[in-house]
Formats: C-alpha cells, sequence, structure tokens
C-alpha cells in the first residue's frame, strides 16, 4: 500500500496520509480560489476487481460471456465503500471552497442498487468490448461513452454551454 506523506519525511500511516491529503487539498483550493480559478473533480471512475484481459479470458472460455462479465465487474456497493473517504473529503471542501464544483459519472458508469437486472453493477465492459484499459482507467472506447455524461455534467453545473449541433 502507498501513502502520502508530507514534506518531512514523517511516519508513513494511513492516518499519517488521510491527514496530508486533506492538507493538500485545502492548500490547493485556497490557492486556486484566491486566483479566481474554478476547479472541477470527477470522481475516481469504479476500481474493478481484475484487470479487462481476465476477465475476458474467462468469460470467453464459458458460454455466458454477459454473465461472466457481470460476475466480475465491480459490484456498486464496493465502489461507493472505497470512494467513501475521499468522497466525504471532496463534500466537505465543497462546502468550504465555492470554487468547487463535483462531478460524479457513476450512474453511467454503474447500475443501480435496485436494479432487479444486476443488483448494482460497474460492468468493466459489454460482451463486444471492454470499458477499461487497466482496473482503474477506462479505455478509450469508456472514456468516449462518458464523453456525454460528463459533458451534461458541465453544463448542469453552468461551466459548459450549448454548442449548435449537440443535440440539445
Amino acid at each position: 500500500m502507498s501513502y502520502i506523506t508530507p514534506l518531512d519525511g514523517g511516519a508513513r500511516s494511513q492516518e499519517v496520509s488521510r491527514q496530508a491529503f486533506l492538507h493538500g487539498l485545502d492548500l490547493t483550493l485556497a490557492r486556486y480560489r484566491d486566483l479566481g480559478v474554478r476547479v472541477v473533480v470527477v470522481r475516481q471512475v469504479p476500481h474493478q476487481k481484475y484487470f479487462p484481459l481476465d476477465i475476458y479470458l474467462r468469460a470467453y472460455e464459458r458460454s455466458d460471456v454477459a454473465t461472466t462479465i457481470t460476475h466480475m465487474s465491480v459490484d456498486r456497493a464496493t465502489h461507493e465503500a472505497t470512494q467513501a473517504y475521499v468522497d466525504a473529503a471532496f463534500a466537505d471542501a465543497a462546502k468550504r471552497y465555492d470554487n468547487l464544483t463535483l462531478i460524479d459519472l457513476s450512474d453511467s458508469l454503474c447500475t443501480s442498487a435496485n436494479d432487479g437486472a444486476n443488483n448494482g453493477v460497474c460492468p468493466i465492459g459489454s460482451a463486444e468490448t471492454a470499458y477499461y484499459y487497466d482496473d482503474n482507467h477506462l479505455s478509450s472506447v469508456g472514456s468516449v461513452r462518458m464523453a456525454g455524461p460528463l459533458w451534461q455534467a458541465l453544463r448542469d453545473a453552468g461551466l459548459a454551454q450549448a454548442v449548435v449541433g449537440d443535440g440539445s
């Protein structure tokens, strides 16, 4: 496990890392605020349990590719739990810094936990293509898939204007 450490190279622990993260976040947001710069933070994409290649190799060895992909992809509850600390830190910062906009594309990457089809999963891809390059970075296909939702989120936040011909 890797940790963020203070510049003085002090102790390494989860608690020290969290304190360093919060301190760095506050310094960064304050400096950008003082410069009059808006900061947009897009929430981390769901961190998958396996690499896409491993999932697709296993999926194509079996007869039901879509089911295998779904079962081997991270579930939404795990994604939410993994992001809980950082999400809380950014939500708290957004209350203190009016120059901070938070964007969460989870609804475009994951199904709802109330969706009876697959009980809230963040699929690593479809039967045809992977949405991820590795376990926590979107592939070009996954990135293109998020372009529309990201653009809409920016427009909803008042940070992008409609462009003639963009379908709106």
